[in-house]
């Protein structure tokens, strides 16, 4: 993985399903949910091949029959079982040192999430990796759409050239909005969707972050 990374000045991270291995997490909190109006429990596959944004047309895609008040209401009670048990989900494997190599070797690290920024500045701190970003935005409220606009205030703000900006995630949508802020995008299928799935619209996919030596 450090090759992809290292051609690049700056590297933009996703958080959830990119840093933060927060699926079974998130499985849990869905499934507290899903059980409340009798619907199917997705699997892990399931979720995986269905998860994406906006958040509203992968819960009507798992069973929910959502308006926009009912919509509410399920995301935020989405954001209180996520964070009761925000403590059981850890980094990947290795993140704390690929975040500090590529910082030994000058490179410019930011986050572009689509958590809310309240609640993504007290992960950040909780895993005690902050340090590694100059830029750290979220969103502001909890909803979970898109954030291409954040994306676009980012690379404003950074001040380096596109084609030497590198987005990393683990969704269609960060492709979305990579092609959105003009630079070139990463996918990492250890996340929240598939590798089947994302290798389907971009080439530039790895499977999985580790190879054998347990190396990233």
């Amino acid at each position: 993985m450090i090759e992809k990374l290292t051609p690049y000045r700056h590297i933009i991270w996703d958080w959830n399903g990119t840093l933060l291995n927060d699926l079974d997490l998130t499985l849990k909190a869905i499934h507290s949910q899903v059980k409340k109006f009798n619907l199917d429990m997705p699997t892990k596959d399931e979720h995986r091949q269905n998860f994406g944004f906006p958040i509203q047309d992968y819960y009507k895609r798992i069973g929910f029959d959502l308006d926009n008040n009912c919509f509410k209401k399920i995301a935020d009670e989405f954001v209180e079982e996520y964070f009761e048990h925000f403590h059981t989900a850890e980094l990947f494997d290795g993140t704390k040192k690929l975040l500090e190599e590529l910082k030994s070797i000058g490179k410019l690290q930011s986050i572009l999430s689509a958590s809310f920024q309240e609640h993504l500045d007290y992960a950040l701190k909780q895993h005690e990796i902050g340090h590694f970003f100059e830029n750290i935005f979220g969103i502001h409220h909890h909803l979970a759409d898109s954030k291409v606009q954040r994306g676009l205030e980012l690379i404003e703000k950074s001040h380096i050239p596109k084609n030497e900006t590198l987005l990393v995630g683990d969704t269609d949508h960060d492709l979305e909005v990579g092609k959105e802020m003009g630079v070139e995008v990463l996918l990492v299928a250890d996340g929240h969707q598939s590798y089947e799935r994302l290798k389907e619209i971009h080439d530039n996919v790895l499977e999985t972050r580790m190879i054998n030596n347990g190396d990233l």
